[in-house]
């Protein structure tokens, strides 16, 4: 009878300690968890500042591209008309030449 008191309360020591383990290792994990929810907020939030750094580079990189191609256009138009002009002056040299 001694003796299995003597194991129920051996026992009984080992379930509470297994018990108490178990207790301080879902303590750590929840502790662990929010840790790693912290960090993949912070993450989410440098994430989303590089989306809007991203964005704000390729509306920089359009806009440079449209003025360079504004700026085309209109070196294009300036020599047409340059061209235009300087042809209506040969032709002019030529008529007064004849004259």
């Amino acid at each position: 009878m001694r003796e299995h008191k003597k194991d129920i309360d051996h026992i009984e020591k080992e379930f509470i300690e297994r018990l108490e383990k178990e207790q301080q290792l879902k303590k750590e994990l929840s502790v662990d968890i929010e840790k790693r929810q912290a960090y993949v907020k912070e993450l989410e939030q440098e994430r989303e500042l590089y989306q809007i750094h991203k964005k704000r580079m390729q509306e920089e990189l359009e806009q440079c591209s449209k003025s360079n191609a504004d700026e085309i256009e209109l070196r294009f138009r300036f020599e047409t008309k340059l061209n235009s002009i300087y042809s209506v002056y040969r032709d002019l040299q030529k008529r007064v030449g004849f004259i």
